[in-house]
């Protein structure tokens, strides 16, 4: 199943869109997007993920995010995850991720 990563910016936010299956296929695409936002950090204050149109999430994909996280650091402005599924939000809950992330209700 094929994905898209796109990224927006409303006022001081930046936002990356992930649509379809966030594995493994999107990895090195999915990091170069996440570290060109670190790098563009000193102009937002928030980091968000919507994963609105995200299907399916693997293990990659956590290990991802767990890399995203420790990269941007304790220091870094705080990253909240959005629109997730009920599957994709559970996973997220179960790998203990929604004590990185700040993960909303959906």
């Amino acid at each position: 199943m094929a994905a898209f990563i796109s990224v927006s910016c409303k006022e001081n936010e930046m936002i990356i869109h992930v649509s379809g299956w966030f594995n493994s296929e999107i990895r090195s695409e999915f990091e170069q997007v996440y570290r060109k936002v670190i790098q563009e950090m000193q102009k937002c204050n928030h980091f968000t993920l919507d994963l609105s149109a995200t299907e399916h999430i693997d293990s990659s994909a956590i290990g991802m995010l767990v890399l995203m996280y420790q990269e941007i650091g304790r220091e870094g402005p705080p990253v909240k995850i959005i629109n997730t599924s009920g599957h994709v939000n559970k996973l997220l809950r179960i790998t203990g991720l929604d004590r990185l992330f700040e993960i909303p209700a959906s």
